[in-house]
């Protein structure tokens, strides 16, 4: 069986981008540029959602100033009428690369431009949003869906459940099923190591176990990898088959990581590579909830 065509989220993001790269006109001051503004979010819903992006300049440097220098401003297309997101936050990614990070409540489904402004840029970064009635992936304050997963065996080759080079039996040693039932917070990662089209799912993996060393057996961990046969793939992807958890949960792209609390219960959900500081507020939260 074929496996269906995915979007990285930079790809995603260039084809909702509204504008593109913009070419700014210099001011007294002020420098012209040209930067594009990249959402790294493929599933925004109506109400609140974490909001990740990228400023990129025309030869794919990744921009970094200080957060207080950046202003997101949000709106439907066809209304002027702005919002005006959080504060962002700077997320250090792997590669020298880096995203800032902001909330923004939505408060109908469509096409929506997020408008970001620079100290010491002129004009205004823009890219457009697409935000749906109703997420495509498992939202946050939803039951997580009890999705059986492959466990390991000892003797068995951990090629046949998981692309990781190096792979960290741990995260295989129960199912995702049992772990949402078992009464401990779980967080889950989705992710294929071999194939990511970004570069950041061994990365990823690597900020999960920075969560299980941090947390020990207070909750579960656990990697799912994004494919039900990667030792078969051998470099073509044409020979891939999704795993079913990958189709339960409905994910249009890797990595998703996802926080789940002690009564099943989706507390936090995270689209790309999201670091271990990111994550461990909404598993301590988790945590509380449950009383570990």
């Amino acid at each position: 069986m074929r496996v269906r065509i995915r979007l990285s989220w930079l790809m995603i993001a260039v084809i909702a981008s509204a504008a593109g790269l913009v070419a700014c006109e210099g001011g007294s001051g002020l420098q012209s540029a040209s930067l594009g503004v990249f959402p790294i979010a493929s599933d925004l819903k109506v109400g609140e959602n974490r909001l990740p992006f990228a400023i990129i300049d025309k030869d794919g440097r990744y921009l970094v100033v200080r957060p207080a220098a950046i202003r997101v401003n949000y709106h439907p297309q066809d209304s002027s009428d702005p919002r005006r997101a959080t504060a962002s936050i700077y997320r250090q990614w792997p590669g020298g690369r880096g995203v800032y990070v902001t909330e923004a409540v939505f408060d109908k489904p469509g096409i929506w431009l997020m408008d970001v402004t620079i100290d010491g840029y002129s004009g205004t970064f823009s890219a457009g949003l697409e935000v749906r009635s109703q997420p495509r992936t498992p939202a946050a304050g939803s039951p997580a869906p009890r999705t059986p997963t492959k466990v390991a065996v000892a003797g068995e080759d951990l090629s046949k459940i998981t692309s990781a080079p190096n792979p960290d039996p741990a995260f295989y040693s129960i199912s995702l099923a049992d772990a949402v039932a078992g009464g401990k917070p779980v967080v889950v990662s989705f992710s294929t190591p071999l194939y990511c089209a970004t570069a950041t799912c061994g990365p990823q993996l690597d900020e999960l176990a920075k969560l299980r060393r941090q947390f020990r057996e207070r909750a579960s961990f656990i990697h799912v990898e994004m494919y039900d046969n990667p030792h078969e793939i051998q470099g073509d992807l044409t020979r891939a088959r999704l795993a079913d958890a990958v189709k339960v949960w409905g994910l249009p792209s890797e990595p998703w990581t996802f926080v789940v609390d002690g009564a099943g219960v989706i507390v936090a959900k995270f689209e790309a590579f999201t670091s271990a500081d990111e994550i461990a507020p909404a598993l301590e939260s988790a945590l509380a909830g449950s009383g570990s």
